[in-house]
């Protein structure tokens, strides 16, 4: 199904068109390089050493620097609630939950630059 959107950046109105796909099936030991939510990549639960869980980490789309910190450690989220604000190609990006959860532990700070695939925020899932 296509979608079609207008999108304003720095006062210039551009028309976007944008196809939804399936997500794709990735298995459990290959990283995802697709996501249906660009803005929103997570992967499956790590574990530590002593075998706790270590949450769901909210990875960087894309290289950038860190210009907002929208959520703390212990915060209840919804999917789709910002968590950060990602300056990239001089345009901000809000990335957002991809489930509900708790944020376990927030693993970047204002001002720092990040890689893509860097480990952003852990959430840890809300009990069922």
């Amino acid at each position: 199904m296509k979608r079609y959107f207008a999108i304003s950046v720095g006062g210039q109105t551009y028309d976007v068109t944008v196809e939804e796909k399936e997500a794709p099936v990735v298995q459990a030991d290959q990283p995802a390089t697709e996501s249906p939510n660009k803005l929103a990549l997570a992967g499956m639960p790590q574990s530590s050493s002593n075998g706790e869980s270590k949450g769901i980490p909210v990875k960087a789309p894309m290289s950038g620097k860190i210009l907002a910190v929208l959520v703390q450690d212990g915060e209840l989220v919804e999917r789709g609630q910002p968590l950060l604000v990602l300056e990239a190609l001089k345009m901000e990006n809000d990335i957002v939950a991809a489930q509900d959860g708790t944020i376990q532990r927030v693993l970047v700070q204002v001002d720092q630059s990040v890689e893509t695939g860097q480990d952003l925020v852990l959430i840890a899932s809300r009990p069922a």
